[in-house]
């Protein structure tokens, strides 16, 4: 076992104190795939991560976008461009793309780039990854259903591709971030039940190895960008408390979704917590179509409970001032983004007096749906619903495991008229087809639905330059301030523990939903 038994003492010490369900769990971290299969010693040293999710079929790169749970994907296939924490789009294996009237999309790929196979990155990759979202299966996969509007895609040249969508799409290049590229070949010939070890990428690491929550790569001889690291572990740890102590004690060097209560512990270790940038926006949505008799369907009701919420002392004490209070579903450079649009400011009068104008002057009584994911967002929940009851609001906090949460959604009915909810703030042109009635299909009720909106987005996603849909965007977010779908709050706060032997780049806080895995190294004695 790679564990020297002193640090197995140590984990199992500290973890008592943390009660039995999070002690076992660490000690099934020592127990799982920390001992990798390929044989390999401690002459070369491990970089072990210890996260909260893992797609549920490693080695397919059309399963999720956004970490963590595609930690294991970045891993072995690179993305055609990234964002940057200005909301501007850099090059990755795409190094440009172009459009004349946002239908017709033509990217250069990077030269000099081969998969781990050796077989060199041609435009044919991409071509083939697009006949694959094509597909059935493909189509259901959420990648490749955000993709669903490309119609076909042709190889130019050996680097050059073309890629037609059905409509215009003026903000098509910011999705190639959650677009990675499988080796063609090497997709072709696996089963679903081999491709955690079988399927090539141009990522810095190879998998060799996967166990039941874990898995083991070493270092990809033909990549683009060589890692510094060897040998890579990746280990499943859902629990927030396990992960915690698998750092402390060292036998993790990198904890993925750490919480800002966790800082004494983390700094006690001699390890850092860093921030990551995410692309989800929180807040919380007003389910006016599931329940249209609510209230809350009334907007001097929606905007009083925007007034009664401190939001600035929660991320001041709760939140460590990491994020601030925001007035829009929206980043900075994503389009539309308007700031001139400050938060509502904290008002309890304010607040009060549209209830008493709406026709509750005595206050009124709702509820929320949450799936907390650590006592952090818990405690946030609960500063919610403590600073609604100073304005009349009495706030039932309902809790439901994330899965059935969003069972819940499509099913079009969370039984409460609040939710806690995200926005995908550098992209909220897409972001209405799931949470507005433009995207209404069959039984699916999304949570609010603005028809002088709906209208705007519409021609936002029919206009054929950037211009255009940053106009009609921005009238879009205007309307929302004052017509608000849910409570405003911040853009979603991520906490990663660095352990004290881990080196990471100065990147590590600079783009959204993407790690530089290959700068990642360890300081050894």
């Amino acid at each position: 076992m790679n564990l020297p038994s002193t640090q197995i003492r140590k984990l199992t010490k500290r973890h008592h104190r943390c009660g039995t369900a999070a002690r076992a769990l660490t000690i099934a971290l020592v127990l799982i795939g920390i001992v990798i299969a390929d044989g390999a010693t401690m002459a070369q040293p491990v970089m072990r991560i210890a996260t909260p999710l893992f797609v549920s079929a490693p080695g397919n790169p059309y399963q999720s976008l956004s970490l963590p749970s595609i930690i294991t994907t970045i891993a072995v296939f690179d993305p055609l461009v990234l964002i940057d924490n200005d909301g501007d789009i850099q090059p990755w294996l795409a190094t440009s793309w172009e459009t004349e009237d946002g239908r017709v999309w033509r990217l250069r790929l990077r030269h000099g780039v081969s998969f781990s196979s050796g077989r060199p990155l041609t435009a044919d990759a991409v071509v083939a990854s697009v006949a694959h979202m094509q597909t059935p299966v493909g189509r259901a996969e959420t990648v490749g259903a955000s993709f669903i509007d490309i119609t076909h895609a042709v190889a130019l040249s050996d680097h050059e591709v073309e890629i037609q969508l059905a409509d215009p799409d003026p903000l098509f290049a910011l999705r190639l971030a959650v677009w990675r590229l499988p080796e063609p070949e090497s997709w072709a010939q696996s089963t679903p039940a081999d491709r955690a070890t079988s399927v090539a990428g141009t990522g810095p690491f190879v998998p060799v190895a996967r166990a039941p929550g874990s898995m083991a790569f070493t270092a990809n001889s033909q990549a683009w960008n060589p890692p510094v690291a060897e040998r890579l572990e990746i280990l499943l740890v859902p629990d927030q408390v396990a992960r915690l102590q698998a750092l402390a004690s060292g036998a993790v060097d990198l904890a993925l979704d750490l919480g800002v209560g966790d800082r004494a512990a983390v700094e006690n270790a001699a390890a850092r917590l860093l921030r990551r940038l995410t692309a989800p926006m929180d807040y919380i949505s007003f389910a006016v179509e599931h329940v249209p008799t609510s209230p809350i369907a009334d907007r001097r009701i929606r905007q009083a409970l925007n007034y009664a919420v401190n939001k600035t002392a929660i991320t001041e004490l709760l939140l460590d001032g990491y994020v601030e209070p925001v007035g829009q579903l929206a980043a900075p450079g994503a389009a539309g983004y308007d700031p001139s649009l400050e938060p509502y400011p904290y008002d309890i009068e304010r607040a009060k007096a549209l209830l008493a104008d709406a026709g509750f002057p005595n206050g009124l009584a709702i509820s929320i749906r949450v799936s907390p994911e650590g006592s952090d967002q818990m405690s946030i929940f609960q500063q919610v619903a403590a600073d609604l009851r100073r304005a009349g609001v009495d706030l039932t906090v309902m809790l439901a495991p994330s899965g059935q949460k969003t069972t819940m959604l499509f099913a079009g009915d969370f039984g409460t008229e609040l939710a806690a909810a995200i926005a995908r703030s550098l992209d909220p042109l897409s972001d209405y087809r799931f949470r507005s009635c433009l995207g209404l299909v069959g039984d699916f009720k999304p949570f609010f639905c603005d028809a002088e909106n709906i209208t705007l987005v519409a021609q936002a996603r029919a206009a054929t330059t950037m211009d255009s849909t940053i106009r009609l965007m921005r009238q879009v977010l205007i309307n929302e301030h004052q017509n608000p779908p849910g409570i405003f709050l911040w853009e979603t706060l991520v906490l990663d523990g660095v352990g004290r032997r881990m080196l990471v780049p100065d990147s590590y806080d600079k783009y959204y939903d993407f790690l530089h895995l290959h700068q990642f190294g360890l300081a050894l004695p």
